[in-house]
């Protein structure tokens, strides 16, 4: 992968390509009228850091290599993308959104429009100061990125401005992520395999109505501590879901730290009309709100 040059800083503002419970935040969507359940254009859904040797892990520690993944959405399910993106200690908490505190220290660009998963790998400053780390980029839907007088942007259509910030490990804290078990999510009582060979897939009539269920596991979320408690709260999870047709009742799920049950329940209706590929796709993504995440996708054929 090509290297950007040397960037002098990384301004903050750019669009959070990430949830909160009641809006999403950043350029997922070009229509204001676009249900926000709806993948109808390019959509960057989540990003995922990984610590290498430790996937599990979304905290890592001076010294450590790891990676920031992104799942990015589109109606195409090889849709072609450029990016590029800058890793920088975080500045100290003071806005909404995550700014640097310093020079960028790793870069990654895709200046050729590829089939293949949005990332940068990094290895974390043996002597950095921040307790955190803030990326910043662009996702380019079928055009390369560019650098311009301090922003990022993308060469052909309008492109997704991506943001995230997440904490080091230390000996006090760690965040592990949530894991999605192939088999978690299921239609109508029957897991979903992965796939979109209709051929192994389960199939649905248009306009049939029908109950989508993600199973969540309690190590999904950690506990976190408090010193005033000696019996530590877990963290909340925030599951979002999208599809390429139909409908889905809601966008989000949040599961509370109180919360026994961590299944995940929502409806789907299929479109009215037969997709021109055969099938819906369904992302489902789950947030531990401290910088942790995982995702899953699947596909349900849909007939007359």
């Amino acid at each position: 992968m090509n290297r950007l040059p040397s960037i002098s800083f990384v301004r903050s503002g750019f669009a959070r390509e990430f949830f909160v419970a009641v809006a999403l935040l950043g350029t997922g969507c070009s229509d204001p009228l676009t249900r926000v359940d709806l993948i109808a254009d390019t959509r960057v859904l989540g990003a995922r850091v990984e610590v290498d040797g430790e996937p599990d892990r979304a905290s890592p520690a001076p010294g450590e290599t790891a990676r920031v993944r992104w799942l990015v959405a589109d109606p195409e399910p090889a849709a072609l993308l450029g990016w590029a993106f800058a890793i920088c200690a975080a500045a100290p908490p003071g806005g909404s959104l995550p700014s640097c505190g310093g020079e960028p220290f790793a870069t990654a660009m895709a200046d050729v429009p590829v089939a293949s998963e949005p990332a940068i790998d990094f290895t974390v400053p043996i002597d950095i100061e921040s307790r955190a780390l803030a990326v910043f980029g662009v996702v380019c839907p079928d055009s390369a990125p560019r650098f311009d007088g301090g922003e990022f942007a993308c060469s052909g259509a309008r492109g997704r401005l991506v943001s995230l910030d997440f904490e080091l490990e230390t000996a006090e804290r760690t965040n592990l992520n949530p894991v999605i078990d192939p088999g978690a999510l299921s239609l109508d009582g029957e897991s979903l395999p992965a796939g979109t060979d209709c051929a192994t897939l389960p199939s649905v009539r248009r306009s049939s109505s029908h109950t989508l269920e993600l199973a969540l596991r309690e190590t999904d979320r950690d506990a976190v501590s408090q010193p005033t408690s000696a019996d530590p709260p877990k963290e909340a999870l925030q599951v979002s879901h999208f599809t390429t047709a139909g409908k889905l009742e809601r966008t989000f799920t949040v599961i509370e730290p109180s919360e026994k049950n961590l299944t995940v329940k929502v409806s789907w209706k299929a479109p009215k009309s037969v997709p021109a590929d055969g099938f819906a796709r369904l992302f489902f993504v789950v947030r531990d709100l401290r910088g942790g995440a995982d995702w899953i996708e699947r596909a349900i054929c849909v007939t007359p």
